[in-house]
């Protein structure tokens, strides 16, 4: 016996990401996921936990030094 597969439609995502670095150990990033905040399910299979649906949008702010030794 062949089960049906449900899929789901295709879906696309905007992500994005800045950088800059200032003088030779800095540098500053801002990043983004899900630009759109778009909700969809990713998963509707009760395994591990139940339906699961995608993250909304997300940004981050990224600092970084480089040390030098």
């Amino acid at each position: 016996m062949v089960m049906g597969r449900n899929i789901s439609p295709d879906i696309r995502l905007s992500t994005f990401s800045l950088g800059k670095g200032f003088g030779e150990y800095w540098r500053v990033a801002l990043q983004t996921v899900n630009l759109t905040n778009k909700r969809f399910l990713l998963d509707r299979a009760n395994t591990f936990g139940g339906t699961h649906s995608a993250e909304p949008r997300q940004i981050y702010v990224e600092l970084r030094y480089r040390f030098h030794y």
